[in-house]
């Protein structure tokens, strides 16, 4: 593999062009390079580099280090779309809100559809009812 260019891209991250041992050409991920040439592997699709600082532009070896990819979700956007606890708009009953309701809710509200958080079907068929009977 050879470093053909190191650039700054229109987001202000680094990449880098590189060709392979059959001469391919690619654009990696500069900092991702840089760690795969310090550790001596190749890292796994599924790992991410992070910028300890959070300043994608320090490209220091001691900045950088390697995480999973949905722990590095977690960190750089921690409320989005990860199970958390929320109250029942019905019965105030707390309960653990998944992540796949929370984006069934928010996808619903975009459309123009009225949701409630709700800590079950018949809460939710409960306020629909009431909604439905003028109460």
């Amino acid at each position: 593999m050879k470093i053909k260019n190191i650039y700054q891209n229109k987001d202000g991250r680094f990449r880098a062009y590189i060709r392979d041992d059959d001469n391919k050409p690619h654009v990696v991920s500069y900092p991702r390079l840089l760690l795969e040439q310090q550790l001596g592997v190749k890292l796994d699709s599924s790992d991410d580099v992070h910028h300890k600082d959070e300043d994608f532009t320090n490209n220091d070896i001691s900045n950088l280090e390697v995480i999973p990819h949905g722990e590095h979700q977690k960190f750089h956007n921690p409320t989005k779309y990860h199970d958390k606890e929320a109250v029942c708009e019905v019965c105030g009953k707390t309960f653990i809100w998944t992540s796949i309701r929370q984006r069934r809710y928010y996808t619903d509200l975009k459309r123009g559809l009225n949701r409630i958080i709700s800590c079950s079907a018949s809460c939710s068929s409960k306020r629909a009812r009431d909604t439905q009977l003028g109460r």
